[in-house]
């Protein structure tokens, strides 16, 4: 198999659509953090890192793609959890698209 030549012009191309699905990534992965924190906030009752996983998980696969694999094993309360989180990531992306847009001035 012969190795592609690449002219500068198409490498410069390509650096500058991976550094756009990066800064998409990027971003897709602050608004998980936001979404994260308000959802995990001061004052509501603490959960399990598995089921945080699972709503964190959950997010990443609606908003960018990212697969989804339950990291533990089935039948486990961790597992169990995991599919909760996942329950919830969803009512958490619900509730955003529900929200009005804030426009900033």
């Amino acid at each position: 198999m012969k190795t592609p030549q690449f002219t500068p012009e198409d490498i410069a191309a390509l650096e500058a659509g991976l550094a756009r699905r990066n800064a998409e990534i990027g971003a897709h992965w602050a608004l998980i953090g936001r979404l994260m924190t308000a959802a995990f906030a001061v004052g509501r009752d603490p959960r399990s890192g598995a089921y945080r996983c699972g709503v964190q998980d959950m997010l990443a696969f609606k908003l960018f793609g990212k697969p989804l694999e339950n990291p533990f094993e089935l039948g486990t309360p961790s597992a169990d959890a995991w599919f909760a989180g996942n329950a919830e990531g969803i009512s958490i992306l619900k509730l955003r698209q529900r929200a009005p847009m804030v426009v900033a001035a």
